[in-house]
């Protein structure tokens, strides 16, 4: 119950963004946005968590790939396999973070920070920074616990397989 409630207000918080962001999404005027549709607002926010959800499967991947060749290159114990993984993990962190400072250096460089639209722009684009890092260090984080439990490392898929 509450995840659903938390989703409500997410989505909720995306509406409001929404709202605002004619320009952003080149429609030209918040008026024009604010005249659209609820459902293409809706089919707009729908396509923003579909990219951000692509884009945190594929860092799960790289990441989950990344745990299995630094195990493959260096075998290691029970104890200090999970070490090493979540050691893995924290580089996907270092990575992630390098890649969202660059892109905010550049969305700062590309765009006029006086304008309201720019900062719903941010907002938008952190947000779906925030997904990303979540939903991806989350999956590593519980593969090292799981090799923790476990003495093997699962699939990159998640299931219990050993490699």
């Amino acid at each position: 119950e509450a995840a659903l409630r938390a989703t409500r207000a997410a989505q909720s918080r995306r509406s409001e963004m929404l709202a605002g962001a004619g320009e952003t999404l080149g429609l030209g005027t918040e008026e024009c946005l604010e005249e659209m549709p609820a459902e293409r607002r809706q089919e707009l926010v729908s396509w923003m968590v579909l990219v951000a959800h692509m884009t945190s499967f594929a860092v799960i991947h790289a990441g989950a790939s990344m745990q299995h060749w630094v195990l493959h290159l260096i075998p290691l114990g029970r104890v200090m396999g999970p070490v090493v993984s979540m050691i893995a993990t924290l580089v996907v962190l270092a990575l992630l973070a390098c890649l969202f400072r660059a892109s905010d250096l550049l969305r700062h460089r590309v765009a006029d920070e006086s304008d309201e639209v720019v900062e719903i722009w941010d907002e938008f684009v952190e947000e779906a920074e925030n997904e990303i890092a979540s939903l991806a260090l989350s999956f590593l984080i519980v593969q090292s616990i799981r090799y923790l439990i476990s003495g093997h490392l699962p699939h990159p898929e998640g299931s219990d397989e050993p490699l």
